[in-house]
């Protein structure tokens, strides 16, 4: 480990497990900094869906890959930043097929004994109920005045505009708590409802994320606004249309009609991609992915109990 402060330390709690991140501050002191700057914080975590054992969460976090590696080449108990997704992730076993690209922030101290029970019961709890924990600064001086020094001068404010504020006031409600009318959807009941809604809206509401990722990375102000906005209505038209979203249609619409400003489209695609995120990693947790996976299983073999 390239880290010359050796307390450079984050502490993760969770069901009774105190779990210790020993952090590399050389590695990606952008990363850090602007993780620690939003710390400490109360998270929801979550279990992968495709890679294999991972616990994941979401942060407010928008920076680039930083000293970019390969997934597959991070030993377990590797603590990385998943950039396109907004998630902090735990390794505790052997991934699955994935590629990625991902940026390393350090590994965990001591036994992974705690950290595999902590990833098995969030996958066995996922989708029944919401397993919380605290992430936290670890204690030591020093450490963090090197991460803001390695890390730089902060990006320039965009100048303020009415859109601008809309726009960070809808994140910040998002990052707070899931939506009423997430709630609203999870209680009809009809033909197919409310799963039929529910994994549309979460498909939905992630490959808008994941596609806004994908123009930030690009970075010309015209293609911003013009395929920002469109990606944005398209998805907002379904969210409200189909989906019975329209609090977080309307929020989006407003995002999407902001980006016309040229001297704010990056900030405001910034407050869209965390918005959207957000909003998908909400949705995420309402699904009970292991007895889906036992379902899915159980179909494509034939049988009809799991």
């Amino acid at each position: 480990m390239t880290n010359a402060q050796g307390d450079a330390s984050l502490l993760l709690t969770a069901e009774g497990a105190r779990i210790e991140i020993a952090l590399d501050v050389a590695a990606a002191p952008r990363t850090l900094n602007d993780l620690l700057a939003c710390l400490p914080r109360r998270i929801d975590l979550h279990c992968a869906k495709i890679a294999g054992d991972q616990i994941l969460w979401p942060v407010p976090v928008l920076q680039p890959l930083e000293s970019a590696r390969d997934i597959h080449g991070t030993p377990p108990g590797a603590f990385i930043y998943y950039p396109k997704r907004q998630f902090l992730e735990i390794m505790y076993g052997p991934l699955q097929e994935e590629t990625a690209s991902v940026t390393f922030l350090g590994q965990v101290k001591g036994d992974m004994a705690p950290v595999r029970r902590l990833g098995e019961r969030v996958q066995a709890e996922h989708g029944w109920q919401t397993i919380w924990a605290e992430l936290t600064i670890g204690p030591g001086a020093g450490w963090r005045e090197a991460i803001a020094k390695a890390a730089g001068q902060p990006a320039k404010t965009p100048p303020a505009s009415q859109a601008l504020d809309e726009a960070r006031r809808a994140r910040k409600a998002m990052w707070q708590a899931p939506p009423a009318e997430i709630e609203r959807l999870r209680a009809r009941r009809g033909v197919m409802l409310p799963f039929g809604p529910l994994v549309f809206a979460e498909s939905e509401t992630r490959k808008l994320h994941e596609n806004l990722w994908l123009l930030r990375e690009r970075g010309d102000a015209r293609l911003v606004a013009e395929s920002g906005a469109l990606l944005i209505r398209g998805a907002a038209n379904q969210l409200s249309d189909f989906l019975g979203l329209h609090d977080s249609a309307r929020a989006l619409t407003a995002m999407a009609g902001a980006l016309d400003d040229a001297g704010a489209s990056r900030a405001i695609l910034d407050e869209a991609i965390l918005f959207v995120g957000r909003m998908s990693h909400w949705l995420d947790l309402y699904f009970p992915w292991q007895k889906l996976n036992a379902l899915a299983e159980a179909a494509a073999s034939g049988r009809r109990n799991p």
